[in-house]
């Protein structure tokens, strides 16, 4: 297999993606086959979960607060972007061991981990319990299933078998479908509809049996060799989407990336991105995540005169709208566009995408430290 090196990048390596036997070479763990099932993963989650029985007293909250970590706080991001102009009550994301102060009685706690044993996602499952919080908990069994069972809790299950961060559709769609129920709200389920077909357009247009001249992820793939990606989100449409797309790139493709969103870039990190720079001139390359439809003259003005301005000081730009009708299957669309992308750029580098031994490490390190406590925190700190 012909490689050679790539300018800006020590040791990194250019391979064909157009060679199908890349993906036995460098993906023994099928992420790529757990991506091509998203919009089946997808629909089947969402159509399970909305059938999910809950008690009558879930039906009214003051707040709704979701707390995950990783892989499952990122669908609690997406779903909070998606509601915040839909929803007529507060919603939360909570990414630590902590609940805010307003949790109580008329609060719904949403506990999301995909593998159950997410150590700060227990911790707020066990505090939300004692607040009298009303509680729900998803995950693929663990540690949570058991407290769920032992308290009586409403447990909502998920496939298991997946990386947190490739189990996007089932967790988001599990969400989704989740809390559909609720009239506070505001879900359309036909707007979750369309997205179903958006994400099967990205798979249409996108996937690995596509050459590069064909598929746009595959050809943003090979530029980005070498680069610095550093993606834009627009708050509070894709702001989510552009969190996601750099998780994507750190665990995928095993690279440093940067995201931030308009219009807070415009108001700081316009100074160090129109500042000269040889290296960033060579070497960034800025990915635009837009929902146009949703952006209002001013924000619509502020990004494209920021992106003119910053033009001249990066290696290049590119604008990715995503597919479908409504904002739902804009937002997944581009996460789904994310996913494809890091997965080729990881088998472009020679890289196998799935293994994380950095994180496997720290929980092994964290273990030791804590001395007694080892196994309890090894075998709860899980990603996701």
């Amino acid at each position: 297999m012909p490689t050679a090196k790539v300018a800006g990048e020590p040791g990194a390596v250019k391979i064909s993606l157009d060679d199908p036997t890349i993906i036995a070479t460098y993906d023994p763990s099928g992420s790529l086959a757990v991506a091509d099932a998203i919009p089946e993963t997808a629909e089947a989650a969402y159509a399970k979960a909305r059938q999910v029985a809950l008690p009558a007293r879930y039906n009214w909250f003051t707040q709704l607060v979701i707390c995950g970590m990783g892989g499952s706080a990122i669908s609690a991001d997406l779903l909070r972007n998606f509601l915040f102009s839909k929803a007529t009550v507060p919603v939360m994301v909570v990414r630590s061991s902590q609940l805010p102060a307003t949790v109580g009685p008329n609060t719904l706690v949403i506990a999301s981990s995909y593998s159950g044993n997410t150590a700060e996602t227990l911790a707020c499952y066990e505090r939300a319990q004692e607040l009298g919080a009303r509680v729900v908990a998803i995950s693929s069994g663990g540690k949570i299933q058991e407290l769920s069972a032992r308290d009586g809790t409403p447990f909502v299950p998920v496939k298991a078998g997946m990386q947190p961060r490739g189990a996007i559709g089932e967790m988001f769609y599990t969400l989704i479908g989740l809390v559909s129920q609720f009239e506070q709200l505001g879900i359309d389920p036909e707007e979750v509809e369309y997205s179903f077909g958006a994400l099967r357009q990205v798979r249409m247009h996108h996937a690995f049996s596509l050459k590069t001249s064909e598929n746009p992820s595959k050809a943003l793939a090979q530029k980005l060799l070498g680069k610095l990606p550093i993606v834009f989100g627009v708050a509070p449409w894709t702001e989510a989407v552009a969190g996601r797309w750099k998780t994507q790139f750190n665990e995928n493709s095993k690279l440093t990336a940067v995201f931030s969103v308009f219009p807070e870039l415009s108001h700081n990190e316009i100074i160090n991105l129109t500042t000269e720079s040889a290296w960033m001139k060579e070497n960034a390359h800025v990915i635009v995540l837009r929902y146009p439809d949703a952006e209002s003259p001013i924000e619509r003005a502020q990004i494209e005169i920021c992106l003119e301005m910053i033009s001249s000081y990066v290696h290049e730009i590119t604008h990715i709208h995503g597919y479908g009708e409504g904002l739902l299957a804009r937002q997944m669309s581009l996460v789904y566009l994310g996913d494809y992308l890091t997965l080729f750029l990881a088998f472009a580098q020679g890289i196998d995408p799935t293994p994380v031994p950095t994180i496997t490490e720290l929980k092994r390190r964290m273990g030791e430290r804590l001395g007694s406590k080892a196994h309890a925190v090894s075998a709860r700190l899980q990603g996701g």
